[in-house]
């Protein structure tokens, strides 16, 4: 349901309330809303492929690209049309309007869009196509604040209702092509990550209430996230069955990114060896700069040309390490919110330090906030690398830098 524009009282209840206008995010609504379309003919054909006698198991690797991707896009308009949607008819009055952490939240899902319905296009029209991202992928980060709106625990119950369908239509069509006898062990994993995403599901729903305590308010709200990321990651295996020996039964999808930055990426291997590029970006903006050309590039440009990418990775598990710890911690305004993440490559978070210690040699002493700076800038004139602990105080970032190993940052191009 597309937003009306509000009445003057209600315009004037939203500024007082300080929500924020949602005529951006109606537009990336209507942006991808073709995605319900794709969907449709994407499990289309794939009943068409059951009756040729083809399985998940032997399809073309394009049609599997192709459904990964759309399903990628269809989970994640979902979500950002019913957390509108759910927001609208909570709050009717400032329909049009919505609190910054739900516009915040819904962006980082529309965002992500876009992506991977070009990704599935150009699958479609390209058999040899090849993913230019990891996968199984992990959806943006979840917003925290104290307490969610309402409206979210809401929208996730009913988004989940809708995903799980799909994912469910999609295991029967997986059972019923035939498992080869090799194959039987991922087709009980990926029952298992079904049940457990269903008991989830069915969990959030019983808990839900027209009224809820902060325990229960907490419980749903953590319930039903686990149980969303669940669905994603399942429905990529559906859509691609090699992927399922790398996620193990039991496994959330959401873990990964509720531990150290890192997010359990690959910081152990070296680059080009099973190696996650975004290992050391702030894990709510790797979403987002995946589908920003430049940032991929710029961050690629980084490994390429760090002649020590073994002290580099060091520095992420130092401060792996710090995090788990509870030396460090996500830096944040008077008013909670993190801050966010540095403007330079690798677009690393910026950390508050609880209790005194070294990074990369380094001393840090409570309360400094600091990042990390790693960047290939005028590599190619002579420049040397650089590889540095960069202390704050900081502000939010006011955009990118895109570092160029041929060009001299700004400051010293002169």
């Amino acid at each position: 349901m597309e937003a009306t524009e509000p009445t003057m009282w209600g315009r004037l209840v939203a500024t007082m309330k300080g929500e924020v206008n949602t005529k951006t995010l109606e537009a990336y609504r209507r942006a991808g809303h073709t995605v319900y379309d794709l969907i449709v003919s994407s499990e289309r054909r794939r009943d068409d492929a059951r009756l040729e006698g083809k399985t998940p198991w032997n399809d073309d690797h394009g049609h599997k690209i192709q459904a990964l991707c759309t399903w990628n896009a269809f989970v994640l308009q979902t979500l950002g049309d019913t957390f509108l949607d759910a927001d609208y008819t909570h709050d009717p009055l400032t329909r049009g309007y919505v609190p910054p952490i739900t516009a915040r939240q819904t962006q980082s899902f529309y965002s992500a869009v876009e992506g991977w319905l070009s990704r599935a296009r150009q699958a479609e029209s390209n058999p040899n196509y090849k993913l230019d991202m990891p996968v199984p992928a992990k959806l943006p980060e979840w917003q925290e604040e104290d307490r969610c709106p309402y409206p979210h625990l809401i929208a996730m119950v009913s988004a989940l209702d809708t995903i799980h369908t799909h994912a469910g239509a999609a295991l029967a069509v997986f059972e019923g092509t035939g498992t080869p006898t090799e194959k039987e062990k991922q087709l009980l994993k990926l029952r298992q990550l079904m049940a457990e995403a269903k008991s989830k599901n069915d969990y959030a729903k019983g808990l839900m209430g027209p009224s809820v305590s902060q325990e229960l308010h907490e419980n749903i709200e953590r319930t039903a996230q686990v149980a969303i990321d669940s669905f994603f990651t399942l429905g990529q295996m559906l859509a691609m069955p090699e992927l399922i020996d790398q996620v193990q039964a039991g496994y959330t999808a959401g873990d990964a990114s509720r531990g150290a930055p890192s997010g359990g990426l690959s910081v152990n291997a070296k680059p080009g060896e099973g190696f996650d590029p975004w290992c050391m970006t702030d894990p709510a903006q790797r979403q987002r700069l995946r589908n920003d050309r430049e940032a991929v590039r710029a961050l690629n440009d980084m490994w390429r040309y760090d002649p020590d990418p073994k002290s580099t990775l060091d520095i992420q598990r130092q401060i792996d390490g710090a995090f788990e710890r509870g030396d460090i911690d996500y830096a944040t305004k008077p008013n909670g919110q993190r801050i966010g993440h540095f403007q330079c490559t690798p677009y690393a978070p910026i950390f508050v330090v609880r209790r005194a210690l070294r990074v990369f040699g380094e001393r840090l002493v409570p309360g400094q906030e600091f990042t990390i700076e790693i960047a290939a800038d005028g590599v190619n004139l002579g420049r040397p690398f650089d590889r540095e602990v960069v202390v704050g105080p900081f502000g939010p970032a006011a955009g990118l830098d895109y570092c160029d190993p041929n060009k001299l940052p700004p400051d010293e191009d002169h």
